[in-house]
């Protein structure tokens, strides 16, 4: 729980640039798990990410399928490490730059953003949306899984907090996203591993890209993430970005949880796009 000191923290990360045989891809993700056995599951994918994905690309295919591939066999894989994942799981946001294209693949509730900055006028470009029961075409897929979707209760009986994902007829697992790698429990009605997939070939346009777990995003919004990045991307100074980014997502969750905080963690990737 956040306000446990003593809680392992269940995020995870990779990192890997100019890899492969041409030196052409860099992956970068951030993995958020839950559950008793999250940490386990994150540490899994962002271990075997990126060979996983290197395995799939040899074959110079399509990189969307490549990347689908990717988490299908590291969801398959997962299953055989002994890890239980009845009521654990992982999100993952990557974002994988091949060559001059950038794809992210999300699933479940961490974020990516874009800062692009056209004409001396910085915009926000969400390059994910949080798979959550409330979007519509999530919930429709809990639904027809005879998946119930509401929040939980508190000890008198009220509903408390986000919306969550539950069994029809038992009050398990109470998931607070719609698509995870591993729950399995949760799979049975509806939540899916299966990554949405953003392509778009990068332009001088193009500046930073911020991929963060929820516990960036409880307090802070996208605009204003790129918002406080920019600065420090006209000084070409990723560190001072990140010790910057940092002091403000805690400071948030000191100010409005009184000191209890999720896991944070996120990845500042400044772009030198020309054209």
């Amino acid at each position: 729980m956040p306000s446990n000191p003593k809680k392992v923290n269940q995020d995870g990360y990779v990192a890997k640039i100019n890899i492969g045989s041409e030196k052409d891809v860099s992956i970068y993700s951030v993995c958020d798990g839950h559950g008793t056995f999250g940490h386990l599951v994150s540490n899994y994918i962002v271990d075997n990410m990126g060979d996983v994905f290197l395995k799939h690309n040899k074959a110079k295919q399509d990189v969307k399928l490549t990347i689908y591939k990717t988490f299908q066999e590291l969801n398959k894989e997962l299953g055989k490490t002994g890890i239980n994942t009845d009521f654990s799981g992982t999100t993952s946001i990557s974002a994988f730059l091949v060559k001059d294209f950038l794809y992210v693949s999300n699933i479940g509730d961490s974020r990516a953003v874009m800062g692009i900055k056209s004409k001396n006028k910085w915009e926000t470009v969400e390059l994910s949306r949080d798979h959550k029961p409330e979007l519509a075409s999530e919930a429709k897929r809990i639904l027809n899984f005879g998946g119930r979707i509401q929040p939980s209760r508190d000890q008198f009986g009220n509903f408390v907090g986000p919306q969550r994902v539950w069994l029809g007829t038992q009050n398990i697992p109470g998931l607070a996203m719609t698509r995870s790698i591993g729950d399995e429990v949760a799979g049975t009605v509806g939540v899916i591993w299966e990554p949405e997939i953003y392509q778009d070939r990068l332009t001088a346009d193009n500046k930073f890209i911020v991929i963060a777990s929820d516990g960036v995003w409880e307090f802070i919004d996208s605009e204003e993430c790129v918002r406080m990045i920019a600065p420090f991307y006209e000084k070409k100074s990723v560190e001072q970005a990140s010790d910057y980014f940092m002091q403000q997502t805690l400071h948030r969750w000191v100010q409005i949880e009184d000191g209890s905080r999720d896991d944070i963690t996120f990845i500042i990737v400044f772009l030198n796009v020309t054209e």
